[in-house]
């Protein structure tokens, strides 16, 4: 025997989940969602760190430096490494396939922690615009001084007022 419920008590159910795809794609808390924007959003990093790439390449093609100059080859090359790692691999592998793929292995109907996932979603955006307004005023040319470089704005004594 099943149970089923009326129509009228079905209708005054509050739906969990926004309506319409783009209030769905953008504010639902679904595992599988979330999985799908850090997967949208990798890709699309995917195409920019394939552009420094052909940048880079192009470069490579003649023994003269003629597509671009040295400090600027070194610079896109060190951009290209970040985006690559820092924005496509990192959030690939552990945001994508880690709330798509881990909720069905284990048998979960929900995400537990979508209250963490769900910000850390947005991550790569703010990071990315970090970097590229970097570049814009000259970012560093080898990693070992990247930190140093990007975050110099940054004051010790603005955190200590907190």
């Amino acid at each position: 025997m099943t149970v089923a419920t009326p129509p009228e008590i079905q209708s005054a159910i509050p739906r969990l989940q926004p309506s319409g795809w783009i209030r769905y794609f953008s504010f639902s808390v679904d595992h599988k969602v979330i999985g799908l924007q850090y997967l949208v959003c990798g890709f699309a990093f995917y195409l920019v760190g394939g552009a420094l790439a052909g940048a880079i390449r192009t470069e490579l093609a003649s023994p003269i430096s003629d597509f671009m100059a040295r400090d600027v080859y070194n610079q896109v090359l060190t951009l290209h490494g970040t985006v690559m790692i820092f924005l496509w691999i990192v959030p690939v592998v552990n945001g994508a396939f880690g709330n798509y793929l881990i909720p069905f292995y284990v048998g979960a109907t929900f995400l537990a922690t979508y209250w963490k996932s769900k910000p850390a979603a947005s991550l790569p955006l703010p990071s990315w615009m970090r970097l590229a307004s970097r570049f814009s005023v000259g970012p560093p040319g080898i990693m070992s001084q990247a930190w140093r470089r990007i975050f110099s704005d940054w004051r010790i004594s603005s955190m200590r007022t907190l």
